[in-house]
């Protein structure tokens, strides 16, 4: 599970050792940095603390859910996003999502409801002082009722990379995993480089120049001038902590 997330490998003697104190519950803590292309040269560290907690009926530990903190560089300690991730079934969000969702970007991933029935949405951290418990953010979900088509915003534009089938699949997969991704756009003065990120929320994508400015794209209608039937369906947040698994 710890490999699949996205943690790495070669934790199995540190937990061994954990495991003979026979406490209910095991925090176990591993570092990873992660690089975002266009933002800067240093890749950015996020702190992670596993939650291992023991069967009630056995000696066996389960992972049930990780925290995720990101060390943003000359911040403040107070600007230090952090979330706590729940597991359904030892499936999730992977390191290297919660790293993209703790830097604002969005995910697309396939979430399982209260009533066992599995659907797609993209997700995001909803940006909002008033937090839920535990100082975490509540989950921005847009269903795909919502209408939102990342291979109709990417057409929308001269990128390159979606001339052919094999690089557009690697592209598409990039940007649902949450990366900022990089891109060649076919111009009148010729090919320029830049990054781009999903934006479902405005049905659109968002495009930065290799300084890491924001070019200015009008956005489709936003989320408060849709009709009622696409507006982004908000979970409740427990729900989702607790259910947001792989189906694989």
């Amino acid at each position: 599970q710890i490999k699949y997330l996205g943690f790495g490998e070669g934790f199995n003697d540190a937990l061994k050792e954990a495991m003979k104190s026979a406490s209910d519950k095991i925090d176990f803590p591993i570092s990873r940095e992660f690089f975002t292309p266009g933002e800067s040269e240093k890749s950015k560290p996020v702190d992670f603390t596993l939650h291992f907690n023991k069967g009630k009926e056995s000696n066996m530990y389960f992972l049930n859910s990780y925290s995720a903190q990101l060390n943003i560089p000359d911040s403040i300690s107070e600007n230090t996003q952090s979330q706590t991730f729940y597991l359904n079934k030892g499936k999730g969000f992977t390191a290297k999502e919660a790293f993209n969702l703790l830097s604002d970007r969005a995910v697309n991933k396939d979430l399982t409801n209260k009533a066992g029935v599995t659907y797609n949405a993209w997700v995001k951290l909803k940006p909002t002082e008033n937090n839920a418990e535990k100082g975490n953010k509540d989950f921005q979900i847009f269903n795909e009722n919502y209408g939102y088509n990342l291979n109709e915003s990417l057409a929308k534009f001269p990128i390159k990379e979606m001339e052919t089938p094999e690089a557009a699949d690697k592209l598409l997969n990039s940007l649902k995993k949450g990366n900022l991704q990089s891109v060649t756009f076919s111009e009148i003065d010729g090919d320029s480089k830049k990054f781009i990120e999903a934006n479902p929320q405005y049905k659109n994508i968002n495009i930065y120049n290799v300084d890491g400015k924001k070019q200015f794209i009008p956005h489709e209608k936003s989320a408060t001038q849709n009709n009622t039937s696409n507006q982004p369906v908000m979970e409740p947040v427990m729900e989702e902590r607790k259910s947001a698994g792989i189906k694989r």
